[in-house]
Parts: structure tokens; C-alpha cells; sequence
């Protein structure tokens, strides 16, 4: 046991590693692209491993740069001429932190600026990508959650230039805390993770406070009221529609005819022809996991990340979480295999029951929202291959396995995982030749 090296992948996060009692025994690491971050189990203290992060272009084709270095003489000449304040400076230098497979995001602050710019700010810089533009989508969502009162950063600068640091971006302010997962993965004693047979059997009861919290400020979300955001999209320019189950199963089809992924067509036609009934609709972050919730002194400060959002049943945003937590890829030896997805599956069951003990959803809508998720997931990680840019956890033969197993054990439908890789493996066997 002590040579073993066990490492367990969390969809949008990245990986808790144990390699036996070495002195790396026990750490978090979350991938971003080519940069590797990682969290000591201890103290939760950031570093950042430089290593492997050779490419000049690590964003794959169409101009999808993510913004690793330099980022600091331009974003400052920009920041003087936009507050009309030459003389500011940097209190803090741009510091990179951990963000989503297709975004870089970097902590600074300024002396010398006005309101509301004189405290932590964070920039959110994203990659190119097709569709709505995510930086107008995203200021508009967050800002709409702000003004509601719910604790989502509030935008300051939306850019949609992308001469000026090579993408849009965001400028927003920095919320306090940590986030839920740095919480979760990390072991109250010192010793908790030097064992894998020590830490598996805690993960139900660990996670059952933390649930508690996510789940009060998921059910929080789901009461603000739609309008505001229905309104404020349409101002925006973006059809309501893109943003709603229909206006999806709409996006997911023409996706597939034109990558002409015809093994997920019998999955779609399943969404389109079990679709519950919906009872009432909200605001549905689509992507509520751990990483993207922050907590300080035991409340919820900030919920992260809300490019995945739309208006739809509470019931969609329980299943994108559950599946978030239930269907993570594991590497590790097969003998432990069973027992993590079975802990993984105890961890999203008691999820659902800490949501339930503050709504009742109905058990088959919920199924439904899990098949949808998997799908949509599906879809952007044969997308990303397809690309070239193959970044996620799910963008993987082992991570879309994961996804048909779950689409498998609710509606019955196997698909040929050999001829689905086949469809969209030419790229990405010449990605990692290279």
C-alpha cells in the first residue's frame, strides 16, 4: 500500500492524489490546461507548478489563447485609460489562480483608484468560443444575482475587445473565503489521508456539513425571482431562449448533426420525448459544485462561475450537481474502484437528501436532469476533442465512459463508447502525438 498511488478526479476540478506515506503523500491538484495548481491538504496554501507549460498557444486552434503571461504592462495601461487615472499603479501584481479548463483568471489590486476599484479585484479572461459571447452572458447574470442580493462577484468592467489582452474579459470584484472543495479535501488531522483505507470511509460523513451549507445556498438561489434575468437578457441582445431547456436540446441536436456524432442521437431523442412536466421555473447555475462556492467564518460568500447558467426547474441544477459528484473519473487501482464510485455515489445521494430536507423534487425529474447533464457534458467534451483542445476531465475516454454508464443505468440506452471515441479521435490522437 505504501508504493500505491491513488489519484481520484473531480469533473471541473481536478485531482486528489495519495501516493502512499511519501512526502507528497496527500495534496489537491487542479488542472488548468497546461498549469498544475496545487492545494496543500494542511494548510490549503496555493502554490504553482510552472512545469510542462511550454506551449505558446496552449488554447488549440480558432485563436483560443488562454492568457497565461504578460498580462500585467497591458491590463494596467488599459485600467489608467479606462478610469482616467494615469497615475495608478499595482497594490498587488496580477497573481494566477484556479479557474475553468477555458478561462485564466488572475487576483490583483490598484492604489490610486476610485470606487469601486481601491480593493481585491479578480479579471476573468476567457478563450474564443462559439455561440453567445461568454463575457456580455456572464456580467449580465452575475450582475442581475448581485442586484438580487445573492452573493455572486459584481462585474465592473465587461470588455469584449479582444485586442487588448487577446480575449474578453472580465474585471470584478474579489470575493473573501475558500472554496467548499479546498474544505472538503482537506483532513482535519494531519495523518487522515496517509491511508487510503483511513479516508474513504469518512468521505459520507465529511462532506454531510458541507452539503448542509451548499445545498441552503442552492435552494437560496432557486427562489430569486426570474424576471429580472429574462429582462436583462433580452436587453442584452441574447435570446431567452438559448438559456432554456428547449433552446439546449435544440443547441445539442444541430451539434450532432453537424459533428455528425450519430451515436448520441438515440440519447437526445430520449431528453426530447421524457421531458417533465415543470412545475415552476429559476435561475439554475448549472455548474454548483464545491470549487465553485466559497465560504469565510461559516456562511456562503461567493458562488463562482456562471457561464453554464439558465432558467429552467430547480430539478436541472440538482442534476448537473449530482452528476458533478457522482460520476467524477477515478484512476486508481482496479481494486479500489468499487468502493470510491460507491463513496462517490453515497456522497450525491446525501447531497440530494440535503437539498430535499428544503424542497421535495420529484425522483423522475431529476433522473431526467441527470441524462440531460451527462448529455450536455457529452457534447462539449466531443466538441473539445474534436477541436483539438481536449481540456477537462470529462474530454477523455475514461471520463465519457463515465457519462454513458449514468446515461446507461437510467434510460436503458448503450452506446458504442469504440465507435463514439472513433468519431472523434482523429484530432485528438494527433493532439497527443504532438
Amino acid at each position: 500500500m505504501d508504493d500505491t498511488e491513488i489519484t481520484v478526479v473531480f469533473p471541473f476540478w481536478g485531482y486528489f492524489r495519495i501516493e502512499g506515506d511519501s512526502p507528497r503523500a496527500h495534496r489537491w491538484e487542479h488542472w488548468h490546461d497546461k498549469r498544475r495548481t496545487v492545494f496543500s491538504m494542511g494548510s490549503l496554501t496555493r502554490s504553482e507548478d510552472m512545469k510542462g507549460l511550454s506551449d505558446s498557444n496552449p488554447g488549440g486552434k480558432n485563436g483560443s489563447v488562454l492568457i497565461e503571461e504578460g498580462i500585467d504592462v497591458p491590463l494596467l495601461a488599459y485600467l489608467r485609460t479606462k478610469l482616467a487615472r494615469p497615475a495608478v499603479e499595482y497594490l498587488e501584481d496580477p497573481r494566477k489562480l484556479t479557474g475553468g479548463f477555458d478561462t485564466s483568471i488572475f487576483q490583483f489590486s490598484l492604489s490610486g483608484a476610485p470606487e469601486p476599484f481601491c480593493g481585491p479585484l479578480v479579471i476573468r479572461c476567457f478563450s474564443h468560443s462559439e455561440g453567445m459571447p461568454r463575457a456580455n452572458f456572464e456580467a449580465v447574470v452575475q450582475h442581475v444575482a448581485a442586484e438580487l442580493d445573492y452573493p455572486a462577484p459584481r462585474v465592473f468592467i465587461k470588455e469584449t475587445q479582444q485586442c487588448i489582452l487577446g480575449s474578453e474579459f472580465l474585471i470584478m470584484q474579489h470575493m473573501p473565503g475558500h472554496t467548499l472543495g479546498e474544505e472538503l479535501m482537506a483532513p482535519r488531522e494531519r495523518r487522515l489521508a496517509q491511508r487510503i483505507q483511513a479516508l474513504l470511509p469518512q468521505i459520507p460523513e465529511k462532506v454531510s456539513e458541507l452539503w448542509a451549507i451548499m445545498a441552503a445556498a442552492q435552494f437560496q438561489l432557486h427562489q430569486l425571482p426570474v424576471g429580472p434575468l429574462e429582462c436583462a437578457i433580452k436587453d442584452a441582445g441574447i435570446p431567452v431562449r438559448e438559456i432554456t431547456l428547449e433552446g439546449r436540446l435544440d443547441s445539442l441536436r444541430l451539434t450532432c448533426a453537424e459533428k455528425e456524432l450519430t451515436e448520441l442521437q438515440p440519447v437526445i431523442a430520449w431528453l426530447e420525448a421524457n421531458r417533465p412536466p415543470q412545475n415552476r421555473v429559476a435561475i439554475c447555475h448549472c455548474d454548483f459544485q464545491p470549487f465553485n462556492v466559497l465560504v469565510d467564518n461559516g456562511r456562503v460568500s461567493g458562488v463562482l462561475d456562471w457561464a453554464n447558467a439558465m432558467i429552467g426547474d430547480p430539478a436541472m441544477d440538482l442534476g448537473f450537481t449530482v452528476v458533478a459528484i457522482a460520476e467524477a473519473p477515478i484512476k486508481i487501482p482496479r481494486t479500489f474502484a468499487p468502493l470510491v464510485r460507491f463513496k462517490l455515489h453515497a456522497a450525491a445521494r446525501a447531497y440530494c437528501g440535503a437539498y430535499r430536507r428544503l424542497a421535495d423534487l420529484n425522483d423522475r425529474a431529476i433522473d431526467y436532469y441527470r441524462v440531460f447533464a451527462c448529455t450536455s457534458q457529452l457534447r462539449w467534451a466531443c466538441e473539445t476533442l474534436l477541436s483539438g483542445h481536449g481540456s477537462g476531465a470529462f474530454a477523455s475516454e475514461e471520463g465519457i465512459a463515465h457519462l454513458l454508464r449514468h446515461i446507461e443505468a437510467v434510460t436503458g440506452i448503450q452506446i458504442d463508447i469504440g465507435r463514439l471515441m472513433i468519431s472523434i479521435s482523429p484530432l485528438e490522437a494527433l493532439q497527443h502525438g504532438s
